[in-house]
């Protein structure tokens, strides 16, 4: 593994290098392109950082990614981590000069990226995690892919048992339901009518209440960040159903992103009561 305490070298706000590569880096600009001098990255300096904490924690030896876009976070983690195996998927194939760069630098055989995929495509993603890994669990899981619900939570319940017991499997940008401002709160927000986010997070809070065994910790870092935890009583390779390992008492539901609940006839005049 890199030095951490030396590495990343920053020169900007939005511009880095490890000991291999030049990064530049924005959380909103989707127009970056990788090229043979730079490296795009869809994620800033303190995003970078808190992956830094989740490596020192463990070794991490395999790493499967959901959404590679232009390659940043593989090579930045092939040359920060250093695993023996990095495999990732995108709805768009790798460019040429990312290939390039992966060949140039003798990653051939560590880096692996799978284009024209379908975060959706769970036969697909489970085939490529047999393959790429056979019986071995992987250590880490990054989606940072559609963020979209029904996308996001077909893909976790597919590949989620393929960790091991402990790993960690990383939910991003989970929060746009919430975000202020434009375009999230606006006719313009890329996801526009679409189902929130929130609904999932809830759902693995609620199986890791009853299914602990499953989920052993579902850790809200911040509002684009969500690390859910591999417990031991899952078989490896296993599916996950949601729905079936959440228990919710008798015939009471949970409704998850609703409008604010009106308040029981006459609280507010007794909280007032009880405060003199």
């Amino acid at each position: 593994m890199t030095n951490w305490n030396e590495w990343p070298q920053w020169s900007g706000d939005d511009v880095f290098r490890t000991p291999r590569f030049q990064f530049s880096c924005s959380v909103k600009d989707y127009s970056l392109k990788t090229n043979k001098n730079e490296i795009a990255l869809l994620k800033n300096r303190e995003f970078l950082e808190l992956y830094r904490d989740i490596v020192f924690n463990e070794p991490v030896r395999t790493i499967f990614e959901l959404g590679f876009f232009q390659g940043g976070m593989p090579l930045f983690l092939a040359d920060m981590v250093a695993p023996e195996k990095i495999v990732a998927i995108d709805w768009n194939a790798p460019s040429e000069d990312l290939l390039d760069l992966i060949k140039a630098n003798g990653l051939e055989s560590s880096v692996k990226l799978f284009g024209n995929i379908d975060q959706a495509d769970t036969k697909k993603i489970r085939s490529i995690l047999d393959d790429s890994f056979g019986e071995e669990p992987v250590d880490l899981i990054i989606d940072d892919c559609s963020h979209f619900y029904a996308q996001t939570k077909a893909s976790f319940q597919a590949a989620f048992g393929y960790l091991k017991p402990g790993g960690k499997y990383i939910i991003e940008d989970w929060g746009w339901t919430h975000w202020p401002g434009h375009p999230w709160q606006s006719p313009e927000s890329p996801f526009g009518d679409s189902t929130s986010m929130s609904n999932l997070i809830f759902e693995l809070i609620m199986a890791s209440a009853s299914a602990s065994g499953i989920i052993a910790g579902v850790n809200v870092v911040n509002p684009a960040c969500v690390i859910v935890t591999r417990g031991a009583g899952l078989a490896h390779k296993e599916p996950v159903d949601l729905a079936a390992i959440t228990h919710l008492a008798g015939d009471r539901r949970a409704q998850l992103i609703v409008a604010p609940a009106a308040e029981p006839p006459g609280l507010l005049s007794r909280i007032r009561a009880k405060l003199g």
